[in-house]
């Protein structure tokens, strides 16, 4: 009688997109890599943002790169205000406990107006010019000119 033994391991995240900063409008591509066996497709990464725990995203797709490494990669068409945060990807193949790693989403913003009053006593004249003003806004909320 012959076995044949095959080597399991839990997933593990080998790689993660740390920070992504954008301008407003601009596409996001998260990606997570993972090693896993068994390294299946369905179900093997998850993504979330961090303050909805409890609700999984949809849209990511997964790909396996070779042997037992997984790719799982969420896009984000045009990121807005509402998408600045943290988003987690969670990963599990069924052995050992789920791990995850989390990505930092910043919006950059611009602002554009400025207007400038100039005259003497007896004539005044206001211009408005646009200035171009970013902005960066992080998971925090907080905020950084230039």
């Amino acid at each position: 009688m012959w076995f044949v033994l095959v080597a399991a391991d839990a997933a593990q995240i080998v790689n993660v997109t740390s920070e992504l900063v954008l301008s407003a409008d601009s596409p996001a591509t998260l990606e997570c890599v993972v090693r896993a066996n068994p390294v299946h497709v369905a179900g093997l990464v998850t993504w979330y943002r961090v303050t909805h725990p409890d609700v999984q995203l949809a849209g990511a797709t997964a790909e396996v790169l070779a042997g037992s490494m997984l790719t799982s990669t969420l896009v984000i068409g045009r990121v807005s205000r509402g998408d600045v945060g943290l988003y987690r990807c969670v990963a599990f193949n069924g052995l050992g406990v789920p791990v995850n790693a989390t990505v930092n989403v910043v919006v950059r913003a611009l602002r554009a107006y400025l207007s400038l009053t100039c005259g003497d006593n007896t004539t005044t004249t206001t211009t408005t010019t646009k200035l171009m003003l970013m902005t960066t806004i992080s998971s925090g909320g907080s905020r950084n000119w230039w």
